[in-house]
């Protein structure tokens, strides 16, 4: 009785394990071509009518009586053997694109895509995967605009007009200063930085960052606002020798040391167009020129 009991404990784990990782032989059974009865069996209770199509990856009737694998009694029957293929392949977001947001500032409704990499030899693995989602994300607050960079309109030494043009800074800055960078019209990236007691040039800083669309970035990454060909420059670090970390970069000469293939106008502004993922490349392939950078502040 003892060994009789074991064996079939054995049976159960050996059992489950071969269900539960490999479905193989799911796939055949519920994937094989419908076959039919010559004749209709008598018997009710021996009729098969239910099966499992692979094209609308749902159990149905047929008309005619069924024969070979694909053939249950029941619909309960065929989706507890079937059902199991539905919607089980990897599932993985892509990065937010937020140039589907339809307002430029606070609250907008964006549209999240989503990859469905399907199981092999399953071609119902990522039927009914909801792979499109609308949730509502926060852009920088809307407030005044304090400047704008337009990319190519020949503006030069960025850096000395914003502080010569902004001494007043602690006249109008209360709360935040956001930068927007804007393609078409539409947002593609932002920061926000917490401007209380900041000053025209540490307010563009780790420290006082507060909220940006690269998830990525965080008080361990590199800004610089100052002089020179790059007045605006934010880098997953400092090392400028590789640079291939970008997350932007406003380059108003041809000089840069930290260069792809530039447009001819200047200045340009670079940045990395994903926002879910760090910066690994420096290429034309990577990285994208925004048309407008915003400052506003509230």
């Amino acid at each position: 009785m003892h060994i009789l009991l074991t064996l079939v404990a054995l049976v159960a784990v050996f059992g489950s394990l071969r269900v539960n990782g490999d479905n193989s032989d799911m796939k055949k059974k519920c994937f094989a071509d419908l076959k039919t009865h010559n004749k209709c069996p008598k018997n009710i209770k021996a009729r098969r009518l239910f099966f499992f199509n692979s094209t609308s990856c749902q159990c149905e009737q047929s008309s005619q009586c069924l024969n070979g694998p694909n053939s249950f009694k029941t619909e309960a029957k065929c989706e507890s053997q079937c059902m199991g293929l539905v919607g089980n392949g990897e599932v993985s977001e892509e990065c937010t694109d937020y140039s589907t947001c339809s307002v430029t500032c606070g609250q907008c409704t964006l549209t999240i895509n989503r990859n469905c990499t399907p199981e092999p030899d399953n071609i119902c693995s990522c039927s009914g995967n909801n792979l499109t989602e609308t949730r509502p994300v926060e852009l920088p607050p809307c407030g005044k605009v304090l400047a704008q960079l337009n990319a190519g309109d020949n503006s030069t030494d960025i850096y000395n007009i914003w502080v010569s043009q902004l001494g007043n800074w602690m006249d109008f800055i209360a709360d935040t200063v956001s930068i927007t960078l804007l393609k078409d019209g539409n947002v593609v990236q932002f920061i926000t930085f917490n401007g209380t007691g900041s000053t025209s040039t540490n307010w563009f800083s780790a420290a006082t960052l507060i909220a940006t669309s690269w998830s990525t970035l965080d008080v361990d990454s590199s800004f610089y606002f100052g002089p020179g060909g790059t007045p605006f420059q934010v880098d997953l670090d400092a090392n400028c020798s590789n640079p291939r970390k970008t997350y932007l970069r406003v380059i108003e000469d041809g000089n840069s040391s930290c260069t792809i293939l530039l447009p001819d106008d200047k200045p340009v502004i670079l940045y990395h167009p994903q926002s879910c993922k760090a910066p690994v490349d420096y290429t034309a392939a990577t990285m994208e020129f925004a048309d407008t950078m915003f400052f506003t502040y509230t």
